[in-house]
């Protein structure tokens, strides 16, 4: 889900929340570290979408992942995160 990351450098994605509901619905957002998201609560109205931007500046190289929790009412929604970490690329100089 995230594009190219390097340790000790901000990377984001993005996902768009929709209420496809008839009615004002109040969604709450929460992930783990190293991943954090813009937002904890949203209030829709009906029909109306957000796009909430997902942030991680991971400390050290490999895999990393989370799941990000969506709780809309009664309604619960897990999605499953994932980066692949790279090493800072090297300085280079003049």
């Amino acid at each position: 889900m995230f594009p190219r990351s390097f340790v000790g450098q901000p990377t984001a994605a993005s996902v768009h929340i929709l209420n496809e509901g008839e009615s004002l619905t109040r969604v709450e957002l929460s992930i783990p570290s190293p991943f954090k998201v813009e937002t904890g609560v949203l209030n829709l109205p009906p029909g109306a979408g957000h796009t909430v931007e997902l942030s991680l500046e991971p400390e050290r190289p490999g895999p990393t992942g989370a799941v990000l929790l969506v709780q809309a009412g009664a309604r619960r929604i897990e999605l499953t995160v994932r980066a692949e970490v790279e090493p800072a690329p090297p300085l280079t100089g003049p």
